[in-house]
């Protein structure tokens, strides 16, 4: 009798823990969104802007940014937080997030 409850109060247990995890995941992303509108000034708008508009550098800062963060889920969490904050358009931020994935190809 009393392990098919314990085996119930632990899936409770668990699906507890991942919407908390889940929530302060979201809480992070928009956290994250706010702080970095309000440090990037008129000439980081436009260096931003000029750079993921132009194919060759958004494939650059996408091969880059892959290689440094050596993750993709880091790079679009930030690619999501400037589309939030109006510095990137998801056009934009789409070929930056494919060349990421380039950048994790030397990586063992």
């Amino acid at each position: 009798m009393c392990c098919p409850l314990m085996g119930n109060d632990m899936n409770v247990n668990f699906a507890l823990s991942m919407l908390a995890g889940l929530g302060l995941f979201f809480v992070g992303v928009k956290n994250l969104s706010t702080t970095m509108g309000q440090m990037t000034g008129r000439r980081m708008r436009q260096w931003v802007t000029r750079a993921a508009s132009h194919p060759v550098l958004g494939a650059v800062i996408g091969t880059v940014s892959g290689a440094l963060t050596q993750s993709t889920n880091a790079v679009t969490i930030i690619l999501v937080s400037l589309a939030q904050t109006g510095l990137l358009s998801a056009a934009d931020a789409t070929p930056i997030l494919s060349w990421s994935n380039v950048g994790l190809m030397p990586l063992p």
